[in-house]
């Protein structure tokens, strides 16, 4: 009786740890999950969000970004927490652990060799998303791709062309970002005017103009202080340039651009300034043709008493009046 209550009562301790590991497992999780909600919530979402910038949806941009980066984190928590578990149960119940873990250890390398690109491409997507470099909304030029970024991911990221084509880019292959939805943009225009323009006065036009958009009540919201003449850019072969500087709202400096430069020909138009263009005279020079001048013949007999041929191929020569004579049928008069 007492060997048959042995049994169980050594089963009871290792029962006990075993249960208790669970129950860690199964606690720390929940605590780790709610742990980093709360910390990408107060840091990422409130400080880079509406408690910096106060704008609807920079907040909406930035809370998706949380909550991203709040799966992600919580996941990789997550699985550590459970295959230490998992490693501590199967050394209370007297597996040798040492081979185990010597051969996952192998599969690990074996793994991370053969997967170094898509290591790359999620922890480049992890710190994408973590430092906020682009969203979903943005105008950006990854590596030359010019386009709105429609999805950003851990692995990949896919960005719409003028074109309409959809470009997906691999987050660990990205090496240069530009993006047009950060702070502010700046319009640069070159506006070109004759030799013959008085420039002071061409400036003070065009920036007239400018103010013009800029006092609009419709497009001067997009424009983030007055515009500036910075002077003559350049001296070309055809005019010269004077550059217009305007500094916009994030993304607008292509919609200013053309409102500006609409404005800016209809007011130099008013004020009689010419816009050149390149222009190409062409001379017209006669010579005297070559094919008036008289073809010299040169007299080759043939030997067989056909008619001569001159030096050039192909070129027959007339007849002489005594051949003439002999070609001329007999009159069948009789």
């Amino acid at each position: 009786m007492g060997k048959v209550l042995d049994i169980p009562l050594q089963l009871v301790g290792p029962a006990l740890r075993v249960a208790g590991v669970l129950a860690v497992a199964f606690f720390g999780t929940k605590l780790v999950k709610r742990l980093i909600a709360r910390v990408i919530g107060r840091v990422i979402v409130r400080t880079l969000g509406a408690g910096v910038t106060g704008d609807e949806a920079a907040a909406a941009r930035s809370t998706v970004r949380g909550q991203t980066l709040a799966g992600v984190l919580t996941a990789l928590a997550t699985s550590v927490i459970w295959v230490l578990a998992i490693l501590i149960i199967l050394g209370e119940v007297g597996i040798n652990l040492a081979p185990l873990i010597a051969g996952l250890g192998i599969v690990g390398i074996a793994l991370g060799f053969g997967a170094q690109n898509l290591v790359s491409d999620l922890v480049s997507g992890l710190f994408l998303l973590a430092e906020d470099q682009f969203g979903v909304g943005d105008i950006v030029d990854i590596d030359g791709t010019t386009g709105t970024v429609e999805h950003v991911g851990l692995r990949t990221t896919q960005v719409r062309a003028l074109d309409g084509m959809l470009w997906t880019l691999r987050n660990g292959e990205i090496m240069r970002i530009a993006n047009a939805n950060k702070g502010w943009n700046r319009a640069v225009l070159d506006v070109a005017v004759s030799y013959g323009t008085d420039l002071r006065r061409a400036s003070e036009v065009i920036l007239a103009a400018a103010r013009d958009v800029y006092d609009d009540p419709d497009l001067g919201s997009r424009l983030l202080g007055d515009p500036e003449i910075w002077g003559v850019e350049a001296l070309g072969d055809d005019s010269v340039s004077i550059r217009l500087v305007c500094r916009t709202a994030p993304g607008a400096k292509w919609e200013m651009g053309r409102a500006l430069r609409l404005t800016i020909k209809e007011a130099l138009d008013r004020e009689g300034i010419e816009i050149p263009f390149p222009q190409r005279t062409v001379w017209l020079r006669t010579e005297p043709s070559t094919l008036e001048a008289p073809i010299p013949f040169e007299q080759v007999d043939g030997s067989d008493g056909s008619p001569g041929r001159d030096s050039s191929p192909g070129r027959p020569v007339p007849p002489q009046p005594a051949d003439a004579e002999a070609q001329t049928p007999p009159s069948s008069t009789p």
